[in-house]
Order: structure tokens, then sequence, then C-alpha cells
């Protein structure tokens, strides 16, 4: 297989908005091991690409930023280019590599060491349009011949619905996979579709091509360590991240929201949360704050339940006074002490603006927005309910919780 070095272009970096340096500096020893990684990619497009002689991709990027603030002496000779299941195999057998963007899926949990989430994606069946292809239970899936590429993911969550990997038609890569829908050798696909939809542009065809046929499955992507890469190295990118996660710059946003806003991947997901368990959840905080202020926003802060639900971290507190300030947040008490007014979604909603107006007009309401989630990558449709209370000091705070939508 042949491999390609890759210079990634200073134009495709997001720009650093603040130091995220780990708390204890990485020792130098653990940084000489993070250099002498070899760092292994395919073309999957949006999550990391070669195109016009340079990589693309928001894996990339955020690797890049993760780089940038460890302070590693990384260059273009970090990166190589290779089919998955070359990236793959070498990924699983040689020490010091590393292969993205892996999906996690449990037959291969314990094959690697992993660094993320770096966000979610959707799998599904793809056909031609016009094809007259109708995909409905799992069992319609026996009827029709389906491409995959070798090594995929979705290969096992095909072989979960009783389609065995013999019956699939396995290829190196995306591009192989494209054509031979196209030319007609296979009825559908299993892929990513807004993968698909750019690399479809590459090969000069239109998404209208192509229609989704049947939803496999929501799997989250990582950084894939070779299984004994030392753990300081793992704690050391981890770390990282979540920095590169939760810390607010100036602008409100994170470097980690600004590179996935920028590939405008926005997502839905049903958390099993009701808007009366909000409401609920609310009122309790707000019951609280009324009794004792301090001593329930220091819980909150702590991540303590009832305010950050044991069983799903999607469901918190959070609380704001009347300056748009965090006086509370149950999930990431970093923001706490930071006023956010102007400060908006990656739409551009000054969605904390109008929760804080909402709750001083009118006492409650809900307010729709988009946000990242604590327990998984990616960035959500939200909605959250607030209500106006009064403190045990005599404080006003809006008080609020959320469900993803």
């Amino acid at each position: 297989m042949k491999t390609m070095r890759l210079f990634i272009g200073t134009a495709f970096l997001v720009v650093l908005l603040f130091s995220c340096k780990t708390d204890d500096e990485i020792a130098s020893t653990t940084l000489t091991k993070i250099e002498s990684i070899a760092y292994i990619t395919e073309n999957y497009p949006p999550y990391n690409y070669y195109e016009g002689d340079h990589f693309h991709g928001l894996a990339t990027e955020l690797l890049v930023e993760i780089w940038n603030n460890m302070g590693v002496n990384l260059t273009n000779e970090d990166i190589v280019l290779m089919d998955w299941d070359d990236g793959y195999n070498k990924t699983l057998s040689e020490e010091n590599t590393v292969l993205f963007s892996t999906a996690k899926i449990p037959e291969r949990e314990n094959l690697f060491k992993w660094v993320g989430p770096i966000t979610v994606i959707n799998e599904s069946i793809i056909a031609r349009a016009g094809s007259g292809i109708t995909i409905s239970t799992e069992a319609d899936l026996a009827n029709h011949s389906i491409g995959v590429v070798k090594d995929y993911s979705n290969i096992s969550l095909l072989n979960e619905r009783g389609i065995q990997t013999s019956e699939l038609t396995e290829v190196a890569n995306a591009e192989q996979l494209y054509t031979k829908l196209t030319n007609g050798e296979v009825d559908c696909i299993a892929f990513s579709e807004t993968t698909g939809n750019i690399i479809i542009n590459a090969l000069g065809y239109s998404p209208g091509d192509f229609v989704s046929v049947y939803t496999l499955s929501s799997t989250e992507i990582y950084y894939a360590f070779n299984i004994n890469t030392d753990n300081k190295v793992i704690e050391a990118y981890q770390t990282t991240l979540e920095k590169l996660k939760e810390e607010k710059a100036a602008d409100g946003f994170s470097v980690y929201e600004k590179i996935l806003s920028s590939y405008r991947l926005i997502q839905h997901s049903d958390d099993g949360i009701t808007e009366q368990m909000v409401i609920d959840l609310v009122e309790q905080t707000a019951a609280d704050l009324e009794t004792n202020r301090d001593a329930t926003l220091t819980s909150i802060n702590n991540g303590n339940a009832p305010y950050k639900n044991p069983g799903n971290s999607a469901l918190y507190a959070f609380v704001y006074d009347t300056t748009v300030t965090i006086l509370a947040h149950a999930t990431n008490p970093s923001l706490v002490g930071k006023c956010l007014k102007g400060k908006p979604d990656v739409t551009g909603k000054n969605f904390r603006d109008d929760i804080v107006n909402g709750a001083l007009k009118n006492g409650t309401g809900w307010v729709d927005y988009i946000y990242s989630k604590p327990d998984r990558g990616g960035l959500y449709q939200k909605t959250s309910y607030y209500k106006l209370t009064i403190g045990s000091t005599g404080e006003k705070l809006i008080v609020c919780a959320g469900k993803y939508k």
C-alpha cells in the first residue's frame, strides 16, 4: 500500500482562542512518546479526507488543536494516508500507531485504546435513486446485494441483522464502494450518509442520485490507538480533548464547538428525557434555592443528584443570574462566574439571553437551541425549560434544565 506524507496547511487550523494546557505539564518522556506515534487516516469526509493537496476534516482539525495545546512538536511527517483496511490492520498489529476516525463498537472495545468521542456518525443503507428499492424491516436486507468497505463497523451491524460477511461485497475504500453501486454491481451499500454526500460530489455525482433506504445505527467515532500505547499518552490526549470541548472562549464557544459547527454537523437525539422530567428538576432545584441558595449552588456545581441525574447525564440543572452570568452548572462547572450575555449558539441564536429575558418577562418558558452533550460527542438540537425564582438571599435566579431532541 502506497502511503503519503501530508502537509496540514495552517489555513485549515482552527484559530487558537485560549491556552488549553493540561493542569500539570506533560512529562517530556510522554511528549517524546506522542511525537513518535504514526498518525494514520483515510478518506472519510467530513471527518478526515485528503483534497487539494491538504488534509481536511473535523477529526483532523481537532487532532491538530490537541497537538497545539499539548505543546508537542509534530509536523507533516506525522500524518499517513492509507486505505481503511491497511490502516486498521497496521494499527491493530504495530505499536506507536493510531487510526482515525474509528467507530467504537463492542467487538473493537478491547482491541485498541480510545480517545474521544470525536462525534457521532449515522450509518445507513444507500441505494440508487429510482431503483425502487425499499427496506422496511431487517428481513428485507436479505433480499438485496450490499457493498461494504472491508473492516468497517457497519459490517457487524449487518451481521447483527442476520447478514453474513460472506454475503457482502467487500471493497478497499469508499470510492470503490460508490463505483460498484453506480455500475449496478451491488443493489445497495452500507455507509455514512453524511460522508457519502461529500464523496459523491468529488466523484462527479449529485446527492440526488442516491437515497437512504434504511438506518442501521448511530455510532460514536474515536481516535483508536494501538493497544500497547502508554496509558499516560492516552490520558494526556483525553484530558486535552475534554478541555477543548468544555472551555469557552470570549465569544462563548469552545474550540470543539467551532470545529463541528464549521462542518454543520447538527445531530438529533432521543435521550429518553420527557418534558415533565425537565420541569420536575427545575421545580425541585428552584425550591432548594429558595430554602438555601449557597448550599444548593455548591451541590449543583459538584454534580450531585438530583441536579445531575445519576442515570442519564443529559438531564442536569444550571442557573443564571439576571446578568446572564452562570452561577451553577451540574456538568460543566468551569462555566461558573462567566457572563454569557450576547454569546450565541453555533447558528447565531442568543439563547442564553432569550432564557433570562423570557424568565424576567414571563416567569417560565422553553427555548430551543444547539448545544453539546455531556455524554456523547457532537452538537445537538436541545430545548430547555426555565423558571424565575428568588433565592434564600433575596436574589433573582433563573433555574434551567433541558432535553435533547
